[in-house]
């Protein structure tokens, strides 16, 4: 026994607590449209719910696990998970050494910055919405060069990213990582990126992004 499915054609806007009759949509041909209309993180981004912690313009060097090194920090009542989303890095200057990078934790990571609490100081930096201009401030917090540890933090898990010899001038220098749901960061925690390698000259920009999910 068949059975009837009811639709339209045509582009369809709602409104959010909109709940149309008729939500499957068909094409002029009568067959039914399964595309999607934006990117994978469109909506959050959107919504203002994504961000992006930045190295300075001029890149950085990064360092061995211990203090300094480029951290994010979901302090303890934020009321929201951090998801990571992806991380990049593109090269700027001096010659690299073979390494891999690596996240390293801190947990728990308190609630404020004092001596004698797991942050002891940090130089904090605002992360930039990911919504151009939309002014939504984020709960997590970036320090992207200076903070100090009670106790360093340790290591978590490899980034999967291997760095080279030499400068890579011939080739594009971007690099990145995706993380589909596989890494959050809870509130009263921390995640740092490190180099396992002694320190370079070689300079990097680099970009964690995250989405701030309630609790």
């Amino acid at each position: 026994m068949g059975f009837r499915l009811d639709g339209f054609v045509g582009t369809n806007t709602m409104a959010d607590g909109n709940a149309p009759a008729a939500l499957t949509r068909f094409g002029r041909d009568g067959s039914m449209v399964v595309a999607e209309s934006h990117g994978k993180f469109y909506e959050q981004a959107s919504r203002g719910n994504m961000y992006v912690a930045s190295s300075a313009t001029g890149g950085a060097a990064i360092v061995i696990v211990g203090n300094n090194i480029p951290t994010l920090w979901n302090p303890m009542g934020s009321g929201v998970n951090a998801e990571i989303v992806r991380i990049e890095l593109a090269w700027v200057s001096g010659a690299t050494a073979p390494t891999a990078l690596s996240w390293v934790s801190l947990a728990p990571a308190g609630a404020t910055i004092a001596t004698g609490a797991p942050i002891a100081t940090a130089t904090l930096v605002a992360t930039a919405n990911c919504l151009v201009g939309g002014g939504k401030v984020g709960a997590v917090k970036w320090a992207p060069i200076a903070i100090t540890f009670t106790a360093a933090p340790v290591f978590f898990t490899s980034t999967g990213i291997g760095l080279g010899t030499g400068a890579p001038t011939v080739v594009p220098s971007l690099i990145t990582k995706d993380y589909d749901g596989m890494l959050v960061i809870p509130p009263g925690s921390a995640l740092s990126l490190v180099s396992q390698a002694a320190t370079t000259t070689a300079l990097y920009t680099y970009a964690i992004y995250y989405v701030e999910q309630s609790v």
